[in-house]
């Protein structure tokens, strides 16, 4: 632990969103999410990945997200039975007194995430993948269909799962293969009916200017409108086939619209969900694709206008053009 702390420390003190790879420290990006990015470092601990969230303000914020994520793991792994990696947690000011937060999991082969990992595979294969994180995403309905006081949320995009003991060798998919489940952070679950964690962290990565134009209490709706859709089981399922476009992969929709629909008929009858059509993944697909894109490049406008106009530092890392 006290190797990984001076190690980032100094990663922190030589920082620089704009251009990382120049850094005293290399690194190298696996992956962004909206609060955060997850990067591996090059010249030490290269069995690592870490995620970096730069969201906090205060010790208290980082109190309550602590011990909402260690409930979420011990909820998703022991009452779920999710399989999730073993995790370190580091948290420091750096010279600027500002809060540095680091979630650390196990490296795992870049060929085994799902995003990877499909384009590797055949139809047959891609079909199995789906099925075993539908029954993963049944496991975490069932639990909520039976629980009164506490709702798990979950992100079931192809890119947050991983498969056991999957690499170039052995890269066949059947459907009692493993799968690792990686995004345990940001923690959703809700305890009647309230967020664990502090949805107010998620307007940190809202660009300064739209703070302005928009109220306040108009943002927070949009944003908990997002965080709505992870505890809605037909919403993410129409979300993890929707991403298949953005994957290059939107000839495989058709028949993943069918798979899923005839696993809410046969394996997860009791949840009662209603079937999905494919014109509605594709308007979906459409509409999140716009506001992606839309958001990214007002977030580009914040970095310039707090990097170049305001002399500050940008504390995200912003993802590189994407082809969606």
């Amino acid at each position: 632990m006290n190797a990984h702390l001076n190690l980032l420390k100094k990663l922190e003190d030589s920082f620089c969103s704009n251009n990382p790879r120049r850094e005293k420290v290399l690194i190298k990006i696996l992956g962004y999410g909206e609060m955060s990015v997850v990067f591996e470092i090059l010249d030490n601990f290269n069995g690592y990945a870490y995620k970096r969230l730069a969201i906090f303000d205060e010790e208290s914020q980082i109190e309550r997200q602590i011990q909402a994520f260690k409930e979420y793991y011990r909820i998703l792994t022991e009452k779920i039975g999710i399989n999730t990696p073993p995790y370190e947690i580091i948290w420091f000011r750096d010279r600027f007194e500002k809060i540095k937060f680091y979630y650390i999991q196990q490296k795992l082969p870049s060929i085994s995430i799902g995003n990877n990992a499909i384009h590797y595979l055949g139809e047959n294969d891609i079909k199995n993948l789906v099925l075993l994180i539908m029954r993963e995403m049944r496991k975490v309905w069932l639990f909520n269909q039976s629980n009164d006081r506490i709702k798990v949320g979950f992100d079931s995009q192809i890119s947050n799962f991983a498969i056991e003991n999957f690499n170039q060798n052995n890269s066949k998919i059947g459907t009692n293969s493993i799968l690792i489940y990686l995004d345990t952070i940001p923690p959703f679950f809700r305890i009647n009916g309230n967020e664990a964690m502090d949805i107010n962290l998620l307007l940190k990565t809202v660009p300064t200017f739209l703070k302005w134009i928009l109220k306040i209490n108009y943002i927070q709706k949009i944003m908990k409108n997002v965080v709505n859709r992870y505890y809605d089981l037909r919403t993410t399922t129409i979300d993890l086939i929707a991403n298949f476009s953005k994957e290059q992969k939107s000839d495989l929709i058709p028949a993943l619209v069918k798979l899923v629909n005839n696993f809410f008929t046969q394996e997860a009858s009791e949840l009662n969900i209603e079937p999905i059509y494919l014109n509605e993944v594709i308007k979906y697909y459409k509409y999140d694709r716009l506001i992606w894109i839309l958001y990214q490049y007002l977030r580009k406008v914040d970095k310039f206008m707090i990097t170049k106009l305001f002399r500050r530092s940008y504390e995200f890392f912003l993802p590189p053009k994407i082809k969606r």
